[in-house]
């Protein structure tokens, strides 16, 4: 076997040897052995990071959605919105991208936020936080993570992650970037690399 390594190291045939800079691994995220991947994918890690431009906090968790959610459909429309009981709630759900999976609806009344703030095992984001547009996924899928718009006077929870934009002018931007054939293999790449963490 050492004879072999030894005639590999010497010759170099291009079709079972791989040369990278040990540098270069440094360049990724956490810095993981990946001498398989491009100079080209490489290089990519050297751009600014999407944090550089986005910021967010947690999400919501209501410790009982079987008595504060509701599917749009099963309120009074009337009653949905900003000023009302029921505000509109991204909660993951299947593979999409762009738009959609705006599907239910949360108590948003004073006396249903004082008890998310408050349960041992509830949370809410911060109040500067309430009501702005941004960038929501499902935190766990099979097919690969889609991101999709989240309008304005609505919010999120656990399963249904969402980012906010520094500047409103970058949000359309960075939702398309983000839904490039590049994010997915980026994060494809990362799973592979750490199967041990199991969300991305």
């Amino acid at each position: 076997m050492a004879a072999i390594t030894l005639e590999y190291i010497k010759n170099r045939p291009t079709d079972k040897f791989f040369d990278c800079n040990t540098d270069d691994f440094r360049r990724i995220p956490s810095n993981p052995v990946a001498y398989w991947v491009s100079k080209k994918f490489i290089k990519s890690f050297d751009c600014n990071v999407v944090a550089k431009y986005t910021y967010g906090q947690g999400k919501n968790v209501t410790s009982n959605n079987e008595k504060y959610l509701r599917y749009w459909w099963e309120v009074s429309f009337k009653h949905i919105g900003r000023e009302n009981k029921w505000l509109p709630y991204a909660k993951g759900g299947d593979f999409r991208k762009w738009f959609g999976n705006i599907e239910h609806v949360v108590d948003w009344s004073k006396s249903a936020r004082k008890f998310y703030k408050t349960h041992i095992s509830g949370r809410i984001i911060s109040e500067e936080q309430w009501y702005l547009e941004g960038i929501t996924w499902t935190d766990i899928t099979s097919t690969g993570t889609g991101f999709r718009y989240l309008p304005q006077d609505m919010t999120f929870d656990t399963t249904g992650l969402t980012i906010f934009v520094k500047d409103k002018k970058m949000l359309i931007k960075l939702l398309g970037i983000l839904n490039t054939n590049y994010s997915f293999t980026t994060v494809h790449f990362l799973k592979q690399a750490y199967p041990s963490i199991k969300k991305w």
